[in-house]
């Protein structure tokens, strides 16, 4: 009787050592960012608008969204932030990205349809996904 407290107490603690073993890591996404500054007057227009999403709030970390759009499945072919603004209005151009075609689980990530004014800028800076 004296050792049993013993022996339920080792029990426990060694259940807890395995369960502090056990982890969940998060594998580093095999993906990286090429990015470039281009004139918008040299992307390709028009924009496909069946497949161009913008960004809903003006300010984004681009790095972060494109790494959950890709990681969720979204088959984002490019983004593309704009760096000024020639309209002069409170909205202005806005991030937005491009998909190999058109997918509905983008707007669960802010996104909404179009290419968000990209012509209101004079430069935007490229972000293409290319796998490692």
């Amino acid at each position: 009787m004296k050792h049993r407290p013993l022996l339920l107490l080792a029990v426990i603690l060694m259940l807890f050592g395995v369960a502090c073993q056990t982890s969940t890591e998060v594998q580093d996404p095999q993906i990286q960012f090429r990015t470039s500054v281009v004139a918008t007057a040299t992307l390709s227009k028009p924009f496909d608008e069946s497949r161009m999403y913008h960004y809903k709030y003006a300010e984004v970390d681009p790095d972060s969204v494109l790494m959950e759009l890709w990681m969720s499945g979204v088959p984002v072919v490019q983004g593309l932030l704009p760096l000024d603004n020639i309209c002069m209005d409170p909205v202005g151009p806005r991030f937005t990205v491009e998909l190999e075609k058109t997918d509905a689980r983008v707007e669960k990530f802010d996104f909404l349809p179009g290419s968000g004014r990209l012509l209101c800028a004079t430069k935007v800076r490229t972000y293409r996904i290319v796998p490692r």
